[in-house]
Formats: structure tokens, sequence, C-alpha cells
């Protein structure tokens, strides 16, 4: 019988790291190639927390992202291995207006005559993608596929205008509409049909490719859309059913309260996962949203500019000690990407994650038990502090004694250690100026 590798390589490296402090490249293999994992299996939602991803071993992770709305080259994934885990990119480009062979966008179509022949798939597009998700598998980076760029590329969105999605820039004559009573009138849409039942059969058939294309990789989830305000809700859940009737994929859905997936629909909906807010800070990360019991991202993507590494590390930090997840953006031509000082504060924390064992899926923020900190805890056994001051913890629940640590979040590394008695709030004095950790075990 054959044993699976992460039941022998991961609680083994685990012990080895814990007792010598090695890094974190030791301690978390990239992700195994296709002919590892049965066909058809992918990352998916933490059955004990489904405010958690797991990778498709069944190993749950917290998400730390950074990215720039394209496909990464393998130059740029070569820097942000180990110190990133997710990344969100367009799955396709519809502006009309540039390349259909380019790597980081593209289009699934050649053109021909400044068209797009909806009708012949553009090979090269197809390769830059695998390309992509070969890369960022073996860094162990799931990638969030964005299907629908309503913001942006279809029309009605800011590029609107140069969509390859409009008739008269494809061949076929096809024109873009959020139709869902075409979805469901055309269960077997045909090319030569009307203008309606041409639109779905179209849509289809890029999507079925992308889903046969993905299948053999375990690191995508499948994201609907980025900021889109003009289709019906009812479009999207269509469009979610489809998926999941064809590959268990996690779905995901961005932007605010209010637009494309709004709350009290994402909250109820089993069709949903996850869902990505963008905003640049961890307030999206409510106590009522943690109740939801989903996946919820706190999202840079409401500018193009790069955070401060600074603020972004903070950020970083707080989103997880609220229950949350974190993703860092700055746009695509913004100059100086990957902000390498940056992504070495992510590399931080999730080495820190990993070499401490911290599993934040059995833990639950516990601001109650500190005084102006952050603080996720499992009472009585682990207590995670975020915080640029001195602190009381509250440990009346834990009984005996513990070991406590003060970390350094910007340089990795422990700067005062020791042990506590439980059973009552303990202070803790915080070593210097600036942002620490505290951990207490």
């Amino acid at each position: 019988m054959r044993t699976e590798w992460w039941r022998v390589t991961a609680p083994l490296a685990l012990v080895g790291c814990v007792a010598t402090g090695c890094g974190r490249s030791t301690l978390q293999p990239a992700l195994p190639g296709p002919g590892l994992f049965p066909s058809g299996t992918h990352v998916g939602v933490y059955g004990s927390n489904r405010r958690y991803l797991q990778h498709a071993n069944g190993e749950p992770f917290v998400l730390i992202g950074f990215g720039n709305e394209g496909r990464n080259s393998p130059a740029v994934i070569a820097q942000l291995a180990g110190k990133i885990n997710y990344q969100r990119a367009y799955a396709a480009s519809w502006n009309q207006s540039r390349s259909a062979n380019e790597y980081a966008l593209g289009r699934p179509w050649p053109d021909v005559n400044g068209q797009s022949d909806m009708s012949v798939w553009n090979e090269t597009y197809w390769n830059n993608l695998r390309d992509y998700l070969v890369h960022t598998r073996d860094a162990g980076i799931t990638v969030g596929l964005t299907l629908w760029d309503g913001h942006s590329d279809l029309p009605g969105g800011a590029s609107g205008s140069q969509s390859t999605w409009n008739a008269a820039l494809n061949l076929q004559g096809i024109q873009w509409a959020y139709d869902v009573t075409a979805l469901n009138q055309y269960p077997n849409p045909r090319a030569n049909g009307g203008a309606a039942e041409r639109l779905v059969f179209y849509q289809r058939r890029w999507i079925d490719r992308l889903l046969v294309e993905i299948e053999r990789y375990p690191n995508v989830v499948i994201e609907l859309d980025n900021e889109t305000d003009q289709a019906p809700v009812a479009w999207w859940l269509w469009w979610a059913d489809y998926i999941r009737s064809k590959q268990p994929l996690v779905i995901a859905t961005t932007w605010n309260a209010s637009a494309t997936i709004p709350d009290d629909v994402f909250s109820s909906d089993p069709r949903l996962d996850m869902k990505s807010y963008h905003d640049r800070s961890d307030v999206s990360l409510t106590p009522e949203r943690y109740g939801w019991n989903k996946v919820i991202v706190a999202d840079a993507d409401n500018s193009c500019s790069d955070l401060d590494a600074d603020t972004a590390r903070g950020v970083a930090w707080q989103s997880v000690l609220r229950g949350g997840q974190w993703n860092d953006f700055v746009c695509l031509d913004t100059s100086g990407f990957p902000d390498l000082a940056k992504v070495g504060y992510y590399g931080i924390l999730l080495d820190f994650l990993q070499t401490r064992n911290v599993r934040p899926w059995i833990m639950a923020p516990h601001d109650e038990l500190v005084n102006g900190a952050r603080c996720m805890a499992l009472p009585g056994a682990f207590y995670l502090v975020y915080t640029s001051t001195s602190v009381t913890v509250d440990l009346t629940s834990m009984s005996g004694t513990g070991t406590w640590e003060w970390f350094d979040p910007r340089t990795g590394t422990t700067t005062q250690s020791g042990q506590v008695a439980g059973g009552a709030p303990r202070t803790f004095s915080l070593p210097s100026a600036g942002d620490y950790v505290l951990w207490i075990r």
C-alpha cells in the first residue's frame, strides 16, 4: 500500500524544525506535481473550520498573497516563492488593444485584422496559462483565477469600448450581455443560433476549455469576478452552479458589501466559499463576517499605488489574528513590483506560523483577553498577540506554567522568551519601540 508523501514528510520535518529553528524552506515542500494527485482534486475549504482553505492533501493554511492583476512571469514567481502562498490573477484579458499572446494577460482567441476569432483557440494563451500554473504550483502558491472583469474589460466597464465582447471586435458578431435568462434557456447552446444563444455558446465554450485546462493543477480556486456592479446576482450564481457541476472548486467573489454578490447573499448561499473585500486595512474582518464561517480576505485592491511595507506588515498580522486572510495588490503598470522588503515581511509571517506550529483554524479572535491589542487564542492553550505596546493577557483559563516569546515581525527573530504561570492576568513588557508578536503556549 502506498503511503502519501505528506503523512510522513510534514510531521517529521515539523518536529525537527521546532527543535532546531530551521527555515521554512525545509518545512513546507512545494506542492507536488499533477501526477501525485488524483485527477480533479484541488485546493478546497477546510471542513473543520470553513474560514480557511486546505491544500489538496487536506492540510489547512492561511492565505497571504501579493500580486498585480496579471500572471507573473517565472522570474517574478521565483522571487515570491516561500514568501507568499496566494495570488489573484485575471484568467484572461478581454481588452482588444492588448496582445492576445501577452504572458501576463492575453486572450484565448487569436486576432484577425483587429478582431478576435472566437471559433479558434489561441494556443499561445493556453500555453502561457499552463506555464504560470506550473510555476505557481511548484512555488507553493494558490491562484485565484478571475473569470469576468466587469470593472474594466467587459462592455460597460472602464475599458468596455475596447472589449473583444463587443460585436464589432469579434468575427462572430457576439455582443456581451449579463443574460441569465439565456443561460437558463439554452442548456445546449449552438454556435449558429440567435444572438442570445450564440452569446451563451461562446461564454460556455471559454469556461469549458478553462475548466479542462485547470483540472490537472491542485492550486487553483475560481474568482468569479472583479468589481462588477452591472450583473444580476442570479447571473453569478448560475456560473457558480455550472462550475461546481464540472469540478469541486472553491468559488470566490470580490469587492464590497453591496456590489457583485452582496453580503446578504454571500453570507447564506452554500455555493459561495470566499470573499475578498477591497480595502487597504483589516476593517472588513468584522465579528459579523467572522460568524458567517466562510473564508474572508482583506484585500488591498482599492488603489493602484504600492502599500508601504510597514503598514502592509501590520495589516497582514492583524488580518490573521482577526480570523481572516490578507492579499496585497498593486496595479499591473505600477513600477517596483514586487516590493521585496514587503514580500520578506510576508515570508516571515508564514515562517512564524509554520515553525511554531500555529494553527489559527483551532483558535478564534479573543481581543477581550488583552488590553488594546489584537489577540487570537485557544484559551487555556495558545495565545497569539500583535501589539505595539506592553500588554496584559488574561491567562486565567491556563493552568500550570506556559512558555512565551516576543517575536520581531521585521527581522524574524525572537528577542525575549521565558515562562509564565497561568491562572491570572499577566503583563508582558514590550522589548522596544515598534510592533511585536507575543506567542504564549
